[in-house]
Order: C-alpha cells, then structure tokens, then sequence
C-alpha cells in the first residue's frame, strides 16, 4: 500500500515503533506498573498504524504479564498505541523488557522496569546485644540491625531511632553541639537530639538495609538498655542491652588472672 494524502490508504513500508511511556519505570515489587508499557507504531511517513501485531517480552525473570506469561501479544489501536500491563515479582533489582512488531523482532525497544523494596515489615538484630564492659567506655560491637519489608527485601534510605532507655550511656559522636552532622563512626546520616530527657539518636540504613551504632557505657555501674524502632514499625521494637561494670572489678580480674 501506498500513502496518498487525499485517501483513506496508508502504507506499511518502513513500520518502525517508538516508545510513548517512559523506557524507565520504578514500582515496589509484588505490585503492577502503574502505567503500562506503551509503544506506537507507524509507518514512513509517520502516520499510526491500527492493527498491527505487537509483542513484549520479559527478558528473564522478574514479574509476569497478564496470564503469569512472560511474553504478551497485542494490537495496535487507532493511535497506532499498543500497551501491556506488567506484574513485579518480590524481587529487588531491575528488569529488562523488549517490545517489537511481530515481524520485526530485530527492531526492538528496550523497557527497562525496577523494583524497589515494600514498607517495613521487620526488624533483625545483626549483633551487639547484651555485651559488658566498663563504665565510661565504648562497648567492643556496635548495636547492629537491617530493616526488611514483607518478601524480606532489606529497605535503604530508612530511618531508624535509638533511644536510651536504661542507663547514662550515648552514642559515639554525639553531642547537642553537633546535632545532624555527618560522622565516620556510622553507616548512614545522623540525626541526634535529647528528647524528655532521654537520649535519641536517629539513623538512615545504608543502600544493604543496615544500621550500626556505637555506645559509650555511662559512669554509673549496672544495666543499661536502648530500645530501637524503625520508622512503621513503632509496635515492634528491638532491644540492646549492656552491662556496665566498674574499674576496679576488671583490676581485680586481671589481679585473680596473673595468680
């Protein structure tokens, strides 16, 4: 067929495609796009083409079309337009799509669909928990958790409180001079304040989902506690403990050591 301007007739020679939503969408894993992959097709002289066959196919894992296939087959409408709606799976990370006229799959557009991790679920505790060591002094591990959402995705960028509970311990590089400044002895981006009078310091995971905090045992010998709670998860706190024991108790264990 060819192209007459004062007719109803359209030709097909040169049939290209061109993406209409963007090559680049984000979504939260286990939920649709919230816009569907969406290409046009035309011909040489740019006018739409109806009717024409359209595939798009996963590359891989990583979600599903509709039917749970990982290939969909369409036809383009009136605006040359042909979509698929795109399913993630609960997998972090990114997917690559190629859409293409069925009988051209050597000329194909790339999608490219990324899954972010879902709201917090849970909360792991790493390592840290119930240390001693003497009053004034560092503990020997940081407090150390990761944020999970539901399919166990570990969650960056999160905000995370330490709050001192028990106790006349804080936390390493912290000081209501130097509120917010960023320190080494962290994973992610400080924030610290003194709240009813009780000691909290508030944390961003790092791009793994995990924050690590250091504690400096207070001056007055016994048990000390932070509770810990991620931003969402206020009903489901984690728990720190430390035992602070005085000077002279390690003098005499060294003393009972070298007899």
């Amino acid at each position: 067929l060819k192209y007459e301007p004062n007719s109803n007739t359209v030709t097909l020679d040169g049939m290209s495609c061109k993406p209409i939503s963007t090559l680049e969408q984000e979504s939260v894993v286990g939920l649709p796009l919230t816009k569907p992959l969406t290409l046009q097709v035309y011909n040489i002289n740019g006018v739409p083409l109806e009717g024409i066959d359209v595939m798009f196919e996963l590359d891989g894992n990583g979600g599903h079309f509709p039917g749970r296939k990982s290939k969909f087959k369409t036809v383009s409408n009136k605006k040359g337009e042909a979509s698929a709606h795109f399913q993630l799976d609960s997998h972090i990370g990114e997917r690559k799509i190629q859409a293409y006229i069925a009988d051209k799959d050597d000329d194909k557009l790339t999608f490219l669909v990324s899954g972010t991790p879902g709201p917090p679920a849970r909360i792991e505790q790493l390592g840290g928990n119930h240390q001693s060591g003497i009053i004034g002094q560092v503990l020997p591990n940081p407090f150390s958790l990761c944020v999970y959402d539901s399919f166990n995705n570990p969650i960056p960028n999160h905000l995370v409180s330490f709050v001192v509970t028990k106790g006349d311990g804080k936390f390493v590089n912290m000081s209501e001079e130097n509120n917010g400044v960023h320190t080494n002895g962290f994973l992610g981006r400080l924030k610290s304040s003194i709240v009813s009078e009780k000691i909290r310091l508030e944390v961003i995971t790092d791009k793994e989902g995990i924050v690590e905090v250091s504690f400096i045992l207070g001056e007055t010998p016994g048990f000390n506690q932070v509770t810990t709670v991620a931003d969402g998860l206020g009903k489901m706190p984690v728990i720190f403990d430390a035992m602070a024991t005085p000077e002279e108790e390690r003098r005499r264990g060294r003393r009972r050591h070298d007899d």
